[in-house]
């Protein structure tokens, strides 16, 4: 059986609230307040440049991520006139919107607002964002053809940021576990990585006396990213505190099953195409991932699985049908 027909969104909305997904050391907390203080006008200014650009499109889509497409430069871009209808897709939530849920309601200046999952739609009203404004896309995958190739190692999505969000430092602690169970499994980690946060997850990994367990990757192209998760026996997703929609869904448009944290709508990708742990339990992920290690027929199960949700709902042509769809309703001024 590969789909749970249970409601992923009322299950797990409880997650919504938990204190761990905005805990912050003081010393980041002050960096992001600092940071937010200084470019602030900086990002005031995209912002309002940005909306001057959109006078000569019918329909723009803010793709909010971070830093120059965060949350200063989007208030600046939806306050500012402009004869384009503005959607806005959100990648990543800016950390002052996690401590200030209030400030969400900036969203209801857009014309529409794309979420890549119901968890994060539900979120959104809950803070005030009106419903009809607010539309549920699952993020997108390649579905390439599967080759017969062996498969020996761990896969995980770990650029920047790193510290605290990723769940690195859980994962380190796991395949310490699992090593002290006779399990040693390279894991192939991809992502862009910024300052000194690898020497940070090197040292992290180095206490736990794995780091040579860990091959560090930037990928030029999607042939690479493929390649390397159809050498692989799972994905890992052990976030704390950022969305992995990104690798869950490339992870079942290969066939490779998948071991995320039960937080942020990961359940509405990954039910019946891997298994949930809770977050920041080192225990219970080292457990996960050595079941499947240790279950062949499991680990083939939940990646058809996984295959067949990304064929039906997961591909680009899909998603891009959705987004158009989307699109024609803002322009008609649903």
């Amino acid at each position: 059986m590969c789909f749970d027909k249970r409601n992923p969104v009322n299950e797990y909305y409880e997650f919504i609230n938990i204190p761990y997904l905005t805990r912050r050391s003081s010393r980041t907390r002050l960096k992001h307040l600092v940071r937010s203080q200084l470019y602030a006008p900086l990002e005031y200014l995209r912002g309002r440049s940005f909306a001057s650009r959109a006078n000569d499109f019918d329909v723009v889509d803010f793709q909010q991520s971070s830093y120059a497409f965060g949350y200063e430069a989007l208030k600046s871009f939806l306050s500012s006139s402009s004869r384009a209808k503005k959607i806005v897709t959100i990648h990543k939530l800016d950390q002052i919107q996690k401590d200030n849920p209030e400030l969400n309601r900036v969203y209801n200046k857009a014309d529409g607002v794309i979420t890549f999952s119901e968890y994060m739609r539900e979120a959104l009203i809950k803070d005030g964002v009106e419903p009809d404004k607010v539309f549920s896309i699952h993020h997108g995958t390649s579905l390439p053809a599967l080759e017969e190739v062996q498969k020996d190692q761990l896969i995980i999505f770990c650029g920047s940021p790193i510290p605290q969000i990723k769940g690195f430092e859980h994962y380190v602690v796991a395949l310490r576990l699992l090593k002290e169970n006779g399990v040693q499994l390279r894991t192939k980690i991809y992502g862009f990585f910024m300052g000194d946060e690898k020497e940070y997850a090197v040292r992290l990994a180095t206490e736990q006396g794995v780091a040579n367990l860990l091959e560090w990757q930037s990928f030029s192209d999607e042939s690479e990213l493929i390649a390397e998760h159809q050498k692989s026996l799972v994905c890992v997703i052990p976030y704390t505190g950022y969305a992995g929609y990104f690798p869950a869904a490339h992870a079942m448009g290969n066939a490779v099953p998948v071991v995320a944290t039960d937080i942020l709508g990961h359940v509405e990708y990954v039910s019946g195409a891997g298994l949930m742990v809770p977050p920041a339990s080192p225990e219970k992920l080292a457990s996960a991932i050595g079941r499947l290690l240790a279950d062949e027929s499991l680990r083939k199960e939940l990646g058809a699985c996984g295959r067949q949700r990304a064929e039906q709902t997961l591909s680009w042509e899909n998603v891009a049908t959705q987004t158009l769809d989307v699109f024609g309703k803002v322009l008609e001024g649903r």
